[in-house]
Order: structure tokens, then sequence, then C-alpha cells
């Protein structure tokens, strides 16, 4: 299946770095922003499509250890409004396994909060520039 991977504009919160893939054999996309969470899935269905929109609720980006010291970056939204209490929990149950939680992101009151990392670590992450170095 040939597919397309480029950037746009988040339909919840337009960042400018969500992901997309469109598989063009297919006609098949999915949307993923890393600021927000929003997901949206586009996917053939007998002879048509199911569309599938997941209003974002805060995101992350995890670095999980690697052979020769690096890192595999995992991103993932959350399904439902975490608290901040939840999030800070999750987060801390994330680095027991001994991933690092790069980015964290969680919704309050309409605003995209930062509980870990920053927009510019996260632009730079999302925009390919690389990986922020400390």
């Amino acid at each position: 299946m040939g597919s397309v991977t480029d950037e746009c504009n988040c339909p919840q919160c337009n960042y400018p770095h969500a992901n997309r893939v469109f598989y063009y054999r297919a006609g098949e996309e999915t949307i993923f922003c890393p600021f927000c969470g929003y997901t949206y899935k586009k996917t053939r269905a007998g002879k048509g499509y199911k569309e599938q929109e997941n209003h974002g609720h805060g995101a992350f980006i995890v670095g999980i250890p690697a052979d020769g010291g690096k890192q595999i970056l995992q991103m993932g939204a959350f399904t439902k409004s975490p608290t901040r209490a939840n999030a800070e929990r999750w987060m801390q149950a994330a680095e027991k396994t001994g991933a690092t939680v790069l980015i964290l992101t969680i919704v309050e009151d309409d605003q995209i909060v930062f509980l870990r990392g920053s927009k510019a670590e996260l632009n730079k992450y999302c925009s390919g520039d690389g990986a922020p170095t400390e």
C-alpha cells in the first residue's frame, strides 16, 4: 500500500505540525495532533469509508530506551480528559518503566497546558528539525 506522510494544521487547535498519513491506493487517511491529541481516521468499510474523529484531551511524547543509548519516540493521546493529578500520576508510572516523558499536555478550561516540555520543544520533535538537545 502506498502512502504519503506530511504535516497539516490540526482541525481542532490549528497546530501546524499535525501528522497526516494518506494511503493513496486505498483512499484512507489518519491525522494525529501531538499538541492537543486530536485524532482522525478514515478507513475502508465495504464499498465505502468509515470515519472516526476523536476530540483531543492532551497528548504525550515518550522516549523509550533503545540500544546504543538512543531512544525510540512514541506519541500518543489521552482518550478522555485527565485531571492534572491523573496526568501527573500517569507520567510517574511511565517513568517507573524506564521511559522518559518528553512532552505531556492536557486540556484545561479549553487551553492546552504543558505539564512536561514546552511548545518550542514539541515543535523541534514534530517539524523535522530533530530532537532537542540538552
